[in-house]
C-alpha cells in the first residue's frame, strides 16, 4: 500500500461551479470534506442525485442507505436518487478478450455524455476503478489508463458545467489482486493537492475495519464475493459519504438501521426505499442503452416514475409515523417535581422544584413560578425567589395569603425557611433576619437549631383551618401549629400516627366538607406512592385510616406509570372538584415531571384510588386566545439517539425516550426534541403546510430557566431564509415569544445559547 501511513489533512472549501450541476464520481481512508475540518454541504439547488459506478454501484445497498438517510432527514428537500451503475464497467476502457466467455467489459465513456445531456443531474455519485486493472498484479500501463479514463471524466463533467467530487473504490478481498486499489485509491487522494480535485477516500476505512476485525477473528473472510462490499462494507461506505456531506451523528452509528433510529418505521422505509431505487435503475438504464446481458430488462421512464411516486406516497406515510410518547400529557413543558398548585385571584400557580439539572439529589434549577389562566398554557419569566438562586432549591409550599403578604415555605440546602412577597408571581425574600443564604443553613431558619443540633426538616405543607389558625406539616409525619407571625411554629409538635411508619415525606393537607384529609409518601423512586388517613376533630388529630386500602397512588405497570409521588392536592373554587397533582418517577432520578388527575370522593368521604393517566385534564377555565396553527410536519438538523432508561429501584421498570423532531410541536408538554451531542446547527423546522399568515411565535425550550438565546426565520420555499424573531442575550423565561406579522409555510429556529430542545413550539 503506497502513502497510506500518511495522514490526510486537506479539506474541501468549496465547489466550483456548483450553479448547474453538481457530480460526486466515487472510484475507492474517509475524509470528511470541509474547509478548516468544516464539512461540504449540498447547495440548495441540487435535486437529482446520480450514482454512477460498477457492480458495487449497481447491486445498490449503500446507495440505497444514502437515499434512505437524507430522504428522511430532509424530506423538504425533495432528493431525487438515481442509481445506474452497471456491473462490470471500467472508466479505463479495459477489458480481458471475450470476457465472461460471452462479451467485453462495458466502458463508461460510451454513454458518459448521454447520461449527462439525459438526466441533467445535480449531484451524481459513481464508483470506478476496481475492474480498472482486470484483477491482475499491479501493472503501470495499466494504471496509466485507469488515470486517463478519470481523468477524460473529471474533464467531461466540467464541460458540462458540473463539478466532480471523485470518491475512491473499496476494498477486494484476495491476495492477487489486493494491492491495486490501495494505489489506485492513494493516487486519487493526491488529486487532492496536485489537481484541487474533491475526494472523499472510503477505501481506507473499509480496509481499516476489516484488518482490526482480523486481529480478533484470523480466520475472518470479509465477503462471500471478493469484488463486493458486502452489508458491513457497504455501511462504512454510506457512513463515510454522509459524514463527509456533514451528518455527523453518523460516527456513532453501526448500521444505517443504528443512524435512521429517529425514524420508527425505519425497516418497512429501508425496503421501501430499495425498491423505489430497483425500479428506477433499470427504466433508466434501459433508457440510455446502458443494459448489458444477464441485467434486468428495466419499463419507460414514464411508468418508473409512476410507479416510483406510488413508493414516495407509502413512504411519506410511514416516514410520519411517530415514535412512542411514553411521557403523555405532562402539566408542565419542563421537567417539575414537588408541585404545589392553587387559584390565585382566577389564575393557577404551580410552584416546584425545577428538575433537570442532573447530579441527583445535590442540586436543583432556580426557583420559578409557572403561571396560567386556562391550565393549558404556562409561563415564567424570572427568578422568584434571588437570593436563592444558585441555592438547592426544592419543596417549595403554596404561596399563602397572610397580613397583605404572600408567604412561600421552600425547603433551600436542606432546611425549611419562611419567604414573603407582595405579589404571588414575587419575588420573593426571607421573611426574617438578612435575606441570604450560606451552608450549611442561616438563623432564618423555620425550625430552629436546638442543643446543636441542626433544625432538621423538609417539605414544608401549610393549612388554614376555618378559624384562621395555621398549622404546619412537613417531613416524617410531623405537625404544629404556626403562629399568627407566618414564620413561628409552636413547640409542641405532634406526630401523626399512620399505618404505615417508614419513612414518609411530601405531606398534603386539605379540609373537605367537615373532613380533614392528611396524605403521606411510601417508599421512593419507581415504588413512590401516597397513603393517607382522615379526621373530623382537629388538624392536628386525631386521623384514621380507612377501611380498606390507604393508598390512592402506586405505580400502574399496565399504563407504564411509575413512583407517582410528591405533589398536592387543589380545589377549583366554588366547585367540588378536586385534583391529583404528582411527579412521575419516569425519567430517573431528578428529571422528574409533573401530572395531574381528577381526585374522586367515596359517600362516606373516603378518597377513591385515583386512576392515573398521562392524558392530563384538559383547561380548567376558558379563556379567549389566538387560535394555534396546525403543523403539517417538523424537521430537524439533527436527532439525539434514543436514550435507554435505567431503572432505580424496580426491576420492571421499562422506559426509553426518543428525541424525534414531531416531539417538539405535539403539544403533549412530555416529549421533547433534542439535537445530536456535535451538532452545531441546532435547529428545528416546522412545515405550516401552506404559506399563510403567523402572528406569533411561542417555543417552550429545554432547562428553560438557565437562559437561552436563538435565531427564529421564516420561509414560504424552506430555502430562502428571512429573520423574524429571536435574541442574542440569555433569557430565563418560557416561553420565549416573538411577535412576527409575516406570511410564510416554514418557521425555523436555531438555538444559539443555553441547553439545545425544545419541548413545544405553538405559533398562532
Amino acid at each position: 500500500m503506497l502513502g497510506r501511513n500518511k495522514k490526510i489533512k486537506n479539506r474541501l472549501c468549496s465547489i466550483k461551479g456548483a450553479g448547474k450541476v453538481l457530480l460526486l464520481v466515487i472510484a475507492g481512508m474517509g475524509i470528511h470534506l470541509g474547509c478548516c475540518g468544516q464539512p461540504y454541504l449540498i447547495p440548495k439547488q441540487v435535486k437529482r442525485i446520480i450514482f454512477i459506478g460498477d457492480s458495487i454501484t449497481s447491486q445498490g445497498k449503500y446507495v440505497s442507505d444514502i437515499d434512505a438517510f437524507l430522504s428522511m432527514k430532509y424530506p423538504y428537500k425533495k432528493y431525487e436518487f438515481i442509481n445506474i451503475g452497471l456491473p462490470r464497467k471500467t472508466v479505463s476502457g479495459l477489458s480481458e478478450p471475450g470476457h465472461k466467455g460471452r462479451f467485453l467489459r462495458p466502458g463508461l465513456h460510451a454513454r458518459l455524455q448521454r447520461i449527462l445531456t439525459e438526466l441533467k443531474p445535480d449531484l451524481v455519485f459513481a464508483c470506478y476503478g476496481m475492474n480498472d486493472d482486470l484483477y491482475k498484479p499491479f501493472n503501470e500501463e495499466r494504471f496509466q489508463k485507469f488515470k486517463e479514463g478519470i481523468v477524460r471524466l473529471h474533464d467531461a463533467v466540467q464541460r458540462s458545467g458540473a463539478s466532480v467530487i471523485h470518491i475512491t473504490p473499496p476494498v477486494y478481498d484476495r491476495n492477487v489482486y489486493g494491492n491495486v486499489p490501495d494505489i489506485y485509491a492513494d493516487w486519487l487522494v493526491s488529486q487532492r493537492r496536485s489537481a484541487d480535485w474533491k475526494v472523499i477516500d472510503i477505501h481506507g476505512p473499509v480496509k481499516k475495519h476489516w484488518e482490526n476485525k482480523r486481529k480478533k477473528e484470523p480466520v475472518l473472510v470479509a465477503t462471500k464475493d471478493a469484488m463486493q462490499a458486502g452489508e458491513e462494507s457497504d455501511f462504512i461506505i454510506s457512513r463515510e459519504i454522509l459524514l463527509s456531506l456533514g451528518q455527523q451523528e453518523l460516527a456513532q452509528a453501526a448500521s444505517m438501521r443504528d443512524a435512521l433510529y429517529f425514524v420508527p418505521e425505519r425497516d418497512t422505509i429501508m425496503k421501501l426505499v430499495s425498491q423505489r431505487q430497483e425500479v428506477l435503475k433499470n427504466a433508466w438504464l434501459n433508457h440510455i442503452g446502458g443494459k448489458r446481458q444477464g441485467c434486468n430488462k428495466g419499463g419507460s421512464i414514464g411508468q418508473a416514475t409512476a410507479r416510483a411516486a406510488v413508493i414516495s406516497r407509502q413512504i411519506a406515510y410511514f416516514r410520519q409515523s411517530p415514535p412512542p410518547n411514553p411521557f403523555g400529557h405532562a402539566l408542565i413543558p419542563d421537567m417539575i417535581a414537588d408541585a404545589s398548585i392553587q387559584v390565585i385571584n382566577g389564575s393557577f400557580y404551580c410552584y416546584a422544584t425545577t428538575d433537570g439539572y442532573d447530579n441527583g439529589l445535590k442540586t436543583s434549577g432556580p426557583p420559578v413560578v409557572w403561571k396560567s389562566d386556562d391550565f393549558i398554557n404556562w409561563s415564567f419569566s424570572g427568578c422568584l425567589f434571588p437570593s436563592a438562586f444558585g441555592h438547592k432549591y426544592w419543596a417549595p409550599s403554596a404561596a399563602i395569603a397572610a397580613q397583605g403578604k404572600y408567604f412561600l415555605y421552600p425547603t433551600i440546602n436542606g432546611f425549611m425557611y419562611a419567604a414573603v412577597a407582595d405579589k404571588p408571581e414575587g419575588p420573593f425574600k426571607l421573611a426574617t433576619g438578612k435575606d441570604t443564604f450560606y451552608m450549611p443553613y442561616t438563623s432564618a431558619t423555620l425550625l430552629k437549631s436546638r442543643d446543636g443540633k441542626p433544625p432538621h426538616g423538609i417539605d414544608a405543607e401549610i393549612f388554614i383551618d376555618d378559624d384562621k389558625q395555621a398549622y404546619i406539616y412537613w417531613q416524617l409525619r410531623k405537625a404544629a401549629k404556626l403562629h399568627a407571625d407566618m414564620v413561628t411554629v409552636d413547640t409542641a409538635i405532634t406526630i401523626i400516627k399512620t399505618p404505615h411508619t417508614v419513612y414518609s415525606e411530601a405531606p398534603i393537607f386539605f379540609k373537605r366538607k367537615g373532613i380533614y384529609y392528611y396524605l403521606y409518601t411510601v417508599g421512593g423512586a419507581e415504588k413512590y406512592q401516597y397513603a393517607y388517613v382522615t379526621g373530623r376533630q382537629s388538624p392536628l388529630g386525631p386521623f384514621i385510616a380507612p377501611n380498606g386500602s390507604n393508598i390512592i397512588s402506586t405505580t400502574d405497570y399496565k399504563r407504564h406509570i411509575y413512583g407517582p409521588g410528591h405533589g398536592s392536592i387543589f380545589n377549583i373554587p366554588g366547585t367540588d372538584d378536586y385534583y391529583f397533582a404528582y411527579l412521575e418517577f419516569g425519567r430517573g432520578s431528578t428529571n422528574r415531571q409533573t401530572y395531574v388527575n381528577k381526585l374522586g370522593f367515596n359517600t362516606d368521604g373516603t378518597l377513591q384510588p385515583v386512576s392515573l393517566t398521562m392524558e392530563g385534564v384538559g383547561a380548567l377555565k376558558k379563556t379567549k386566545s389566538l387560535r394555534s396553527l396546525p403543523v403539517v410536519d417538523v424537521f430537524a438538523s439533527s436527532v439525539r439517539p434514543n436514550l435507554v432508561i435505567k431503572p432505580e429501584g424496580d426491576t420492571l421498570f421499562r422506559r426509553t425516550e426518543s428525541f424525534a423532531p414531531r416531539f417538539g410541536a405535539d403539544g403533549a408538554n412530555g416529549s421533547r426534541w433534542m439535537p445530536a451531542l456535535g451538532d452545531t446547527a441546532n435547529w428545528l423546522m416546522i412545515d405550516l403546510g401552506k404559506v399563510q399568515p403567523v402572528q406569533r411565535s411561542d417555543v417552550y425550550l429545554v432547562r428553560p430557566t438557565a437562559g437561552h438565546a436563538y435565531i427564529l426565520e421564516y420561509s414560504v420555499d424552506a430555502e430562502n431564509w428571512l429573520p423574524c424573531g429571536g435574541h442574542t442575550d440569555l433569557k430565563m423565561q418560557s416561553p420565549h415569544t416573538d411577535q412576527v406579522k409575516i406570511n410564510a409555510r416554514y418557521l425555523r429556529i436555531s438555538i444559539t445559547g443555553g441547553v439545545k430542545g425544545i419541548w413545544e413550539w405553538k405559533v398562532y
